[in-house]
């Protein structure tokens, strides 16, 4: 296999990221008694006490490692239109999130009522996570706003990037006390479709550019 069709083919993988997670989301949901959709954190069904923790851990980790490539699309994309230091910093905050889903699995979230040196760093892994993911899609709706042809990935980007940043700030205020669980799968859902549909529309633009 040619590196150019190499390549090709590990630019399929963010596409394939979401439905990935999902697929072990609704698994792990499914095999967790009693598990609330609106009022419990999707990290809780891979903590210790969970009973196939390993289930949505493994998610956890497969998509972090499916959207790596989406970072490297991303820094080849504005670096061809002049914006090689934007992609650089893109390329960076995406390997903060991909990472941070890696590390998720590795370390998960403490039970409730329940405070771990594991889990506090589980909190502050999602934290930085949420911030590289964050920090990317904003950066992608500025720069694509001023970018010929572009006007989807901006208009698509900048409406993730508000209601990402609105749903995350009502998770936090601690204001919607027992719908925490529904605020943060609208978080989830409006950053993992944001990167299925800027993979599906990069990625012709990345074959071109294949080696």
């Amino acid at each position: 296999m040619g590196v150019g069709r190499l390549g090709r083919h590990w630019r399929l993988l963010p596409i394939l990221a979401p439905g990935v997670f999902t697929a072990s989301f609704v698994a792990a949901a499914l095999l967790t008694p009693g598990y609330s959709h609106v009022s419990q954190t999707v990290s809780i069904m891979a903590s210790p006490h969970a009973p196939y923790p390993w289930v949505l851990g493994t998610g956890f980790a497969l998509y972090g490692v499916f959207v790596l490539p989406l970072g490297v699309s991303l820094h080849a994309w504005l670096a061809q239109r002049g914006h090689s230091r934007a992609g650089a910093l893109v390329l960076v905050l995406m390997t903060l999130y991909g990472m941070s889903g890696i590390l998720a699995a590795i370390l998960p979230t403490d039970p409730s009522g329940v405070v771990t040196p594991t889990g506090v760093a589980h909190d502050v892994i999602a934290r930085v996570g949420f911030g590289g993911i964050w920090g990317t899609i904003a950066l992608t709706a500025l720069f694509a706003w001023t970018l010929p042809g572009e006007r989807k990935v901006a208009l698509v980007s900048g409406a993730s990037a508000v209601s990402t940043a609105g749903l995350a700030l009502a998770f936090q205020s601690g204001l919607w006390e027992g719908v925490e669980g529904a605020l943060q799968r609208g978080f989830f859902v409006t950053t993992i479709a944001w990167v299925q549909v800027v993979s599906v529309v990069l990625r012709p633009q990345s074959d071109q550019h294949a080696i």
